[in-house]
């Protein structure tokens, strides 16, 4: 996650993206923008780690 005071070139975007970068959080960003994202990575961390114990496949 990345939180960004404003714009945000799209090359350096598309760059932080490749290196594992999930979400940007722009400002102004209330607490419950960045609780919400911080679950939805979380959630998505549990469904890609789940998947990969029991052998299925994305």
């Amino acid at each position: 996650m990345n939180f960004n005071p404003g714009f945000v070139d799209p090359d350096a975007k598309s760059e932080l993206f490749k290196v594992g970068v999930k979400e940007f959080i722009l400002k102004p960003y209330s607490r419950g923008e960045i609780l919400t994202k911080v679950r939805e990575l979380l959630d998505l961390r549990i469904e890609q780690t789940y998947k990969k114990a029991n052998g299925v496949l994305a």
